[in-house]
């Protein structure tokens, strides 16, 4: 008798092994969809900002330069360049926005919607993000940066000017030209 019920606890604590294996390849196999979705809405993501950067031109810098220091005098190839620039800048939004939602994530949106904003400080920036209309919608970064143009109240549109120009005074104090 006691050798049939140390077998039947042995069956039951073995059962019960077999049901928390299962259950822990289930919450295995649960994390790896998981991942491999997170994976491939990042590759897509990385698709369209690739798509964005090709438009980017020989010389976008110019063209951002341009949009800080003479917008007037910005020409339809700047205008372009610059679309493509913030676009790129709105997918990354998106990808890492998405990642994070998937657990994933690793730049968080209020530091992501911080450098947009530094990157959106120009007339032409500024009216993009009022006016243009963004590939896909993503409030949380929408309103963040519009926080953060809220809290940088009439400086809006010159602080990129201010530090280049602060910049290049200091370039020139101490590094002078010969």
């Amino acid at each position: 008798m006691d050798s049939s019920k140390a077998a039947n606890w042995l069956q039951i604590i073995g059962n019960l092994g077999l049901i928390i294996g299962l259950v822990l390849v289930a919450v295995q196999i649960k994390q790896n969809n998981d991942l491999a979705k997170a994976q491939l809405l990042s590759d897509g993501w990385l698709a369209a900002m690739q798509r964005q950067t090709a438009l980017f031109g020989e010389s976008p810098a110019a063209s951002v330069a341009r949009a800080s220091f003479t917008p007037d005098q910005l020409t339809d190839e700047d205008l372009a360049v610059l679309d493509a620039v913030f676009r790129s800048q709105w997918v990354l939004g998106l990808r890492l926005t998405t990642l994070d939602a998937s657990g994933y994530g690793f730049f968080p949106a209020e530091d992501f919607a911080e450098v947009l904003a530094w990157e959106l400080d120009n007339p032409y920036g500024q009216a993009w993000f009022s006016e243009a209309p963004t590939p896909t919608d993503n409030s949380a970064i929408r309103d963040l940066v519009a926080q953060r143009f809220a809290e940088l109240g009439p400086a809006v549109g010159s602080g990129n000017l201010e530090i280049f120009r602060e910049i290049r005074a200091h370039i020139s104090e101490h590094h002078p030209e010969d």
